[in-house]
């Protein structure tokens, strides 16, 4: 029903963007070039996408990694903070499908890098050339944008707020002078979801 009532909104943001989501290109994109970093240092690694609701499917990335006759698999979310709703359930459809397939490979998992330092500087370097753009003597709100989460997996001991806090108060520890808020996004649907934190 959310689908349906959703469909032509989407499309229409969509066809702002060039006629399509970018998420496959971009995850293409991050997938090589970190087999390419991985080969650089002597690594024999391969490398393919999964998506958890449209293509390529997880069905779609062992096809792959076992036509390469890959010995172990190793995966990696690309969302940097844990939640049932997203990791989780992304790699609870890998176990099904490798169950499923008779898939027998060794399977280590990185489930989580919020507070990774790369990411961390990434996410700081990002806020500095945005907020070099304000003109000098103002002192601008940051606001951190996270996509949200029903209440009830945070009820229910999801780690993704605790996660996204993690990540923010490491970020935001650079620009101390700056007032910031903290802002769900893409609610959908009639349960109650996350809110917005108060500006500090």
């Amino acid at each position: 029903m959310i689908a349906y009532g959703r469909t032509k909104e989407v499309q229409k943001n969509y066809r702002k963007i060039g006629g399509g989501s970018p998420i496959v290109s971009w995850s293409t994109l991050q997938g090589s070039g970190l087999t390419d970093r991985l080969r650089a240092r002597g690594h024999d690694v391969e490398f393919a996408l999964a998506m958890r609701y449209w293509n390529p499917t997880t069905d779609d990335a062992l096809d792959a990694l076992e036509g390469r006759r890959v010995d172990s698999l190793l995966a990696l979310t690309l969302y940097p903070h844990y939640s049932a709703a997203t990791t989780g359930s992304s790699l609870a459809e890998l176990r099904r499908a490798m169950k499923r397939r008779g898939t027998r490979l060794p399977l280590d998992v990185i489930d989580r890098w919020y507070e990774a330092p790369g990411y961390i500087r990434a996410l700081v370097l990002r806020t500095r050339a945005a907020l070099a753009g304000f003109p000098e003597g103002t002192r601008p709100t940051i606001l951190v944008s996270a996509h949200g989460l029903p209440r009830h997996f945070i009820d229910a001991g999801d780690l993704y707020c605790e996660h996204i806090d993690a990540t923010m108060r490491a970020v935001l520890a650079e620009f101390p002078s700056l007032p910031n808020v903290l802002g769900y996004q893409s609610r959908v649907g009639p349960v109650p979801w996350i809110g917005r934190a108060p500006v500090k």
